[in-house]
């Protein structure tokens, strides 16, 4: 199967918040990886401790499964 194919029979998304990255995964119903986008998992400061930035993670998530 080539890319182009894996990329049409991708149906299954993938989303992985790990402390240092966020990967997002698009995978075929046979668990084929089709393709795959990740960013830097940014931490804030603020009051009272630090925190992830979650405006800017869902943007990134829902402008990458356009994307897919």
């Amino acid at each position: 199967m080539d890319d182009r194919q894996k990329a049409d029979a991708a149906r299954i998304a993938v989303f992985d918040i790990g402390k240092t990255n966020i990967k997002l995964s698009a995978m075929t119903f046979d668990g084929m990886l089709a393709q795959s986008l990740s960013v830097r998992n940014e931490v804030r400061p603020g009051p009272p401790w630090r925190q992830y930035d979650l405006k800017g993670i869902s943007d990134w998530l829902f402008g990458s499964l356009a994307t897919l």
